[in-house]
């Protein structure tokens, strides 16, 4: 089942006996907020009203707590994806929408010509999470889309991984990802 707050930006996905529930703050940060034994809309909102701890100088108020760590900004946790560019290191997702078809969450970020869409749904008391990359940017013909799925239980949740390019609608076993080493 999957519960949307009002504002559009607590989402709660729920199992028979779990949850698993994610915010978006007005920075467009996405934050993990539960998972673990089940919890209602109003649970979440709450979590989410919460104020994040402050910053310190060995560590940011996002660590351990982004739903997908990015690469860039004040934050030293491994990023969940790595992009680099000549041009550029590091990615700063801007939110531009969220849909729903049927159980299935979707959450749109971009970054220039990168769109990211992170992907939820529920089996059970199983969380099923991919990512589906678009490259808008032209760079690579051929490559405009790229897909990673990665279905854990919620386990895996700071998974900071580079996963080969793979062709839209080939799954990429969790085998395959490489843990993130620079």
């Amino acid at each position: 089942m999957l519960e949307i707050a009002e504002n559009g930006r607590t989402w709660v996905l729920s199992g028979p006996t779990s949850s698993y529930a994610v915010h978006l703050t007005e920075q467009d940060e996405l934050l993990h907020l539960h998972w673990g034994p089940a919890i209602a809309l109003a649970d979440a909102e709450e979590l989410a009203a919460r104020p994040l701890p402050g910053a310190s100088s060995f560590e940011s108020r996002l660590d351990g707590r982004e739903e997908y760590p990015v690469e860039g900004g004040p934050r030293f946790a491994r990023p969940a994806l790595s992009v680099r560019t000549p041009e550029r290191r590091g990615t700063e997702w801007t939110f531009e929408r969220y849909d729903t078809e049927g159980d299935e969450l979707r959450l749109r970020f971009r970054d220039s010509g990168l769109a990211i869409t992170l992907h939820y749904r529920t089996r059970g008391d199983v969380v099923e999470r991919w990512t589906t990359l678009e490259n808008d940017g032209g760079r690579a013909p051929g490559a405009a889309a790229r897909r990673l799925r990665d279905v854990d239980a919620a386990r895996a949740r700071g998974l900071a991984a580079v996963a080969a390019a793979r062709p839209v609608g080939r799954r990429v076993p969790v085998g395959a990802l490489r843990p993130h080493l620079r």
